[in-house]
């Protein structure tokens, strides 16, 4: 059979004929293993991906079974040791994990003789040696619990002037007694830094190295401080002071050589109390100064703060003395005590004290907190968990109004029974307003959860819900909660993708639309077989006008809040287990499209894409 061949042949298409520019733009868009594959191709394709290959360098470990130090040791050894030089290609560096191989007996006995162990020391060279090289660093993160800070490698990141964003969590002692003089890293020396995160603070003195920090970054935008509880010197302390003095250099000189007059001394001693009036209220005797003394011509401008377990006085309000709320967008005040006076400094008749605020993490349940929230507008994610205060549902409910056409997540959970519990008349004035919610969370009383699952079906956007039940059901019991939410899936709620009841994980399997011929047959062999569940039993599921779960669901996944959400990687596929089909195919339904759906139980830590469950995870693990 012959083959009649064209008058013209069709040019072949060459990609490497493309602009720089666009070429740039591709690789940004691919991910790590379709550029690795890029730069086996050929060395001109090899020169142009290594910068986007190594432009984010991040390893994660999230479970035991996994082995941080080889991981991490060899990719170190790739920026140290290889003639490319990689690490002059990274921007952002993160390093999160446990360092399992750690023998902590070992280790303490270096610890008390002020030293680091070898294992450790040899880690903290190998990245002081990878950072040398890293000329365009932007971001450096290290989150491995077990594993100190040298001060070698604090002083290279120092001198690193390109390092905007900076995130330590420091490790914990490994021996009940204080450290041994002189082994404490100092991070004095950082400056410019615009976003700062520091964990796991146990000394004051490192809290007042963090305050430096502050007051050499003047274009600082975010914030974040973790202490420890119990830090000795530390009850009833107005930590905004250490924390926020103002731009060092924008300080005049009396004033700079006066910036810590106000700090007490290291041997301050719990027992003697701690006064609040010397701060207010000092005398204007010689030598006697009020905290209104210091003038700051320069508030910080924060785009995100984040304050855990940084205590101040409750009737303090120095936080919007030195911070410039109007630019302030993300807030998140975590164990850090009730402060009325704070939410009250807030609220304001006259003008929008927030005009940027879009997010509110907190666990301060007050009525001041409902009276701040109902004097600006604008709010998208609102987190009350693992709250106690005297708020009632109906201050919550009017201060959330005013912002129901703009909120996006909304969480809310409350330690105390029987407060903050949706009821009718909270679903009926908030739920059925807030049309634009992707993410719940909340707690609803069980005589109240047939009007709550009518209620979903004006959220419409709704793609990830988390439902507190007051008293635990059973395994039946759950099954019906989720054959009703179900029902909402399949109908109205066509982006539902993540179900939790409790703290058993679901996720919502199923495209819009009529089921494809696979859908229809796993629905016909459920009609006739019944469902398969992970133990193996054989469970009927008939197939009726009304979704049904099947009975005896297996135990769901432990509570997933236990993990750091600072660790960002990809996770593996979703387990296949406990599965539920809709009706058949052949009920007539009131709406246009249809949804084969069925429920695939769901280990959390695959989950990262969810705010509500990042919260959450954060929170419980505090």
């Amino acid at each position: 059979m012959s083959v009649e061949c064209g008058t013209s042949r069709q040019d072949v298409f060459d990609f490497l004929g493309l602009p720089l520019d666009v070429l740039k733009m591709i690789f940004d868009r691919l991910g790590t293993r379709a550029l690795y594959r890029l730069a086996q191709c050929n060395h001109l394709l090899f020169e142009l991906v290594i910068p986007h290959l190594y432009k984010d360098f991040r390893v994660t470990v999230r479970r035991r079974r996994e082995d941080l130090d080889e991981r991490l040791t060899s990719a170190l050894d790739t920026l140290t040791s290889t003639d490319n030089n990689y690490a002059s290609h990274i921007h952002d560096f993160a390093v999160a994990g446990e360092w399992f191989k750690t023998y902590a007996n070992a280790d303490s006995e270096y610890a008390k003789k002020g030293k680091l162990s070898p294992g450790v020391l040899m880690l903290n060279s190998l990245v002081k040696i990878a950072v040398m090289r890293m000329n365009n660093i932007e971001s450096f993160a290290w989150d491995i619990r077990d594993v100190p800070l040298s001060k070698g490698l604090i002083t290279m990141l120092q001198s690193r002037t390109t390092l905007k964003n900076l995130r330590f969590r420091l490790a914990e002692r490994l021996h009940p007694n204080l450290r041994a003089a002189g082994m404490e890293p100092c991070f004095t020396g950082f400056k410019n830094i615009k976003i700062l995160t520091i964990m796991l603070i146990e000394t004051l003195e490192q809290l007042r190295q963090v305050g430096d920090i502050v007051s050499d970054s003047p274009d600082m935008v975010g914030i974040k401080v973790a202490l420890k509880p119990n830090i000795p010197g530390t009850e009833g302390m107005d930590m905004s002071k250490i924390l926020f003095r103002g731009p060092r250099r924008a300080l005049s000189e009396s004033l700079s050589n006066l910036r810590n007059i106000n700090l007490p001394d290291e041997s301050y001693s719990a027992s003697e109390g701690f006064q609040e009036e010397p701060y207010e209220s000092m005398s204007d005797q010689e030598g006697g100064y009020r905290f209104e003394d210091f003038h700051y011509p320069q508030k910080h401008a924060f785009v995100s703060l984040k304050l855990y377990r940084v205590m101040f006085p409750p009737q303090s309000n120095h936080l919007s003395r030195v911070i410039d709320f109007s630019k302030l967008v993300r807030l998140s005040l975590w164990q850090c005590g009730t402060h009325p006076a704070f939410w009250r400094s807030l609220t304001s008749s006259t003008e929008q004290l927030v005009p940027r605020l879009q997010c509110i993490i907190t666990d301060d349940a007050i009525p001041e907190l409902a009276d701040f929230l109902d004097s600006f507008s604008g709010l998208q994610e609102f987190y009350l968990v693992h709250s106690s205060g005297n708020m009632t549902m109906e201050q919550l409910t009017r201060g959330l109004l005013k912002h129901y056409e703009c909120l996006k997540c909304l969480a809310v959970y409350h330690l105390e029974p029987d407060n903050l519990v949706f009821d009718k008349k909270a679903v009926r004035m908030l739920l059925r307003k807030c049309s634009g919610l992707r993410e719940l969370a909340l707690s609803v009383k069980d005589e109240d959860w047939s009007y709550f699952v009518n209620t979903l079906e004006s959220l419409t956007s709704l793609l990830a819900i988390h439902v507190l039940l007051e008293d635990i059901p059973n395994n039946e019991q759950i099954a019906g909660t989720l054959g009703s939410l179900m029902a909402a899936a399949v109908g109205p709620l066509q982006d539902l993708e993540y179900v939790v009841v409790n703290d058993k994980y679901y996720r919502v399997e199923g495209s819009a639309g009529d089921a494809d011929p696979e859908e229809a047959s796993d629905i016909e062999d459920a009609d006739e077989e019944g469902i398969s569940q992970r133990t193996g039993t054989m469970s009927p599921l008939g197939i009726s006008n009304t979704p049904a779960m099947p009975e005896g669901l297996g135990p769901g996944p432990s509570s997933p809040l236990t993990e750091d959400p600072m660790s960002v990687e990809s996770f593996p596929p979703l387990s296949q287990t406990s599965q539920l089909v809709a009706s058949s195919p052949k009920r007539s339904r009131p709406f246009k499209k249809r949804r084969a759906v069925r429920y695939v139980d769901l280990d959390p830590d695959q989950i990262d894409n969810i705010n509500i469950f990042t919260v959450l995870r954060t929170t419980n693990r505090r």
